[in-house]
């Protein structure tokens, strides 16, 4: 378990990577939309339609990769406010 006085640092670059995974996500979901865009207006196959798609499945990856680091961030985040709760109370009643 870190010491009392890492957990601020450790809660503030957690926060600092939750916010950047954020626009990450957002970006990938807006280009991974902007790619099916061109895929449903593409009358043909062509070499646009097929980058198009491989990018999309990229976006989409990227984007799911994200929310999953997310998450498990968010719940570390939750676990180091809980850790600097516990550890306030202690030094309190001593």
């Amino acid at each position: 378990m870190p010491a009392a006085t890492t957990e601020p640092t450790d809660t503030a670059r957690i926060s600092a990577q939750i916010r950047v995974l954020r626009i990450v996500a957002l970006v990938s979901l807006s280009l991974f939309l902007a790619c099916d865009v061109v895929l449903a207006t593409a009358q043909d196959v062509t070499t646009l339609a097929l980058g198009a798609s491989i990018a999309a499945m990229l976006f989409f990856l990227v984007m799911l990769y994200a929310l999953v680091r997310w998450a498990y961030l968010h719940s570390r985040l939750h676990e180091a406010r809980v850790d600097a709760e516990l550890d306030a109370a202690e030094r309190e009643q001593d």
